[in-house]
């Protein structure tokens, strides 16, 4: 748990604060960009929270943070709101695992419920999929964000699947492999899109022509103003990423649900226009 005592300097007074524990992943700073930001390298708190909306999304950020490096100077603790619907039937999860850099995991509240990457295990987001209709899949962008993966797969029963491009001793005996680089189809909503570059199997996920669901693949860096791709921590081939964000010129959709980064939302044709802006940073 955060320590008072162990708190930040560069944190502004306010009842939030981050301590020293913290990783850097960027999980408060794009959950609530109104309260936290990025400080010599560290998260920190730069603006008082003013309002229900803000308090409600600084708790949700203190609650997803992998490190709990989050505290709060309150003896009654305001109530966080995870999971936490996005639009349609999908949902972010929220508690973050430290085993995947704080990766973010997301939630399709389908007839099968399925999970994209994994949060770390806990009661509360155990309950919280069985009220939204059980866990039947657990999809994998990326063998980064396979965190509790296995603990989920024993309480639920689930199958889990990822790309045999990125399979690793943390992936091992799994219920299904997806390979090959064509597009699959998980079922009539939902298409797998194979992105190698981050990794050899790095996945991205389509669901209803319209959420995107990228992993480390591409997402929206509110420090540059535009979609990125890793290029600078891009484990397989800087090739490959690119050839792979070019393929998406060819799918429509209006979200991007990345494992890290901010999402982000746009029309189609506005996505196009900002998705040909990433693949030329990428090509600089």
């Amino acid at each position: 748990m955060a320590n008072i005592k162990n708190k930040r300097i560069q944190n502004i007074e306010s009842s939030f604060y981050v301590d020293e524990t913290c990783i850097d992943c960027g999980t408060c700073y794009w959950i609530a960009p109104e309260t936290f930001k990025r400080i010599d390298h560290q998260s920190a708190v730069y603006r008082s929270t003013e309002g229900n909306e803000q308090i409600q999304a600084a708790m949700n950020a203190l609650i997803s943070c992998p490190t709990n490096s989050i505290g709060i100077n309150k003896t009654d603790k305001p109530p966080y709101h995870l999971p936490k619907l996005i639009e349609d039937d999908v949902y972010h999860l929220g508690f973050h695992s430290e085993r995947s850099f704080g990766g973010t995991p997301y939630y399709i509240q389908s007839a099968e419920g399925i999970m994209i990457d994994c949060p770390r295990y806990n009661g509360q987001t155990v309950s919280s999929l069985k009220n939204l209709g059980g866990l039947r899949y657990q999809l994998l962008t990326h063998k980064d964000g396979i965190a509790d993966t296995d603990k989920y797969h024993k309480k639920f029963n689930s199958i889990r699947c990822i790309h045999e491009g990125d399979i690793c001793p943390k992936a091992r005996n799994w219920e299904q492999y997806f390979s090959g680089t064509d597009d699959i189809k998980i079922n009539q909503d939902l298409t797998l899109i194979p992105t190698p570059g981050h990794t050899k199997g790095s996945v991205c996920y389509l669901y209803k022509n319209k959420f995107l669901f990228t992993g480390d693949h591409l997402c929206f860096s509110r420090n540059l103003g535009h979609l990125v791709g890793f290029k600078n921590h891009c484990w397989y081939s800087s090739e490959k990423l690119i050839t792979s964000m070019e393929k998406l010129l060819n799918y429509e959709f209006s979200w991007i649900l990345p494992e890290h980064g901010a999402p982000f939302n746009a029309t189609p044709s506005q996505m196009k226009v900002e998705l040909k802006k990433c693949i030329e940073f990428l090509k600089e």
